[in-house]
């Protein structure tokens, strides 16, 4: 997990609380659903929009070395 730059959890409202790990480029690496324990890795980074929505950046929290 040290390759990640930010961990965020989705907070807009009517949308499920989902993690998303993001490489230092802003691309989606990973990604898990709320209730689930492992993430679903990516073969490839994704692109990521954050417009129109609102996260917590949990980084410090799940990667404390970050």
């Amino acid at each position: 997990m040290s390759d990640y730059c930010k961990v965020l959890v989705e907070k807009t409202e009517g949308l499920y609380p989902h993690t998303y790990y993001l490489n230092k480029g802003g691309k989606l690496v990973a990604f898990k659903r709320d209730g689930e324990s492992a993430p679903f890795f990516f073969s490839k980074p994704m692109s990521f929009s954050r417009t129109y929505r609102k996260f917590d950046d949990i980084t410090k929290k799940v990667l404390p070395n970050a």
